[in-house]
């Protein structure tokens, strides 16, 4: 049954989902030339979309879920697979950004007082006279 505080707070949960996302909402829409606004140049509107996603929390997708249905909701199940598309890239790219960053030459491990001396091992059987 519906009342008012019922639709109050399904109101109050919209606008929760919609305040981290509505920038980037915005812009793939515009990517998919689905608003009324004319002399949309798709270049820009792509780098506005990627740095939309880029401000993005991860749980961002998490909020999405308060406007209702996204599988059934065929804009908000494509932003979604645009977002988590851009996260991967994102996380590839800093991946290739750390990996660039480890040094090339081998480091000395550092020597711990104590050790066993480093000697080559025979490997095999051993057989002891008593």
């Amino acid at each position: 049954m519906w009342n008012r505080q019922k639709l109050a707070d399904l109101a109050r949960n919209r606008k929760a989902a919609l305040s981290d996302v509505d920038g980037a909402l915005l812009a793939f829409a515009r990517t998919q030339e689905m608003t009324d606004e004319a002399g949309i140049d798709a270049k820009t509107a792509e780098r506005e979309l990627a740095d939309a996603l880029d401000k993005l929390e991860p749980e961002a997708a998490d909020k999405l879920k308060l406007l209702g249905s996204v599988e059934r909701d065929e804009v908000l199940r494509d932003f979604l697979v645009v977002m988590m598309g851009h996260n991967q890239k994102r996380i590839e790219r800093e991946l290739q950004e750390v990996q660039e960053l480890q040094p090339t030459q081998k480091l000395d491990a550092p020597k711990v007082e104590g050790a066993a001396p480093d000697k080559k091992r025979k490997r095999g059987l051993r057989f002891f006279r008593p």
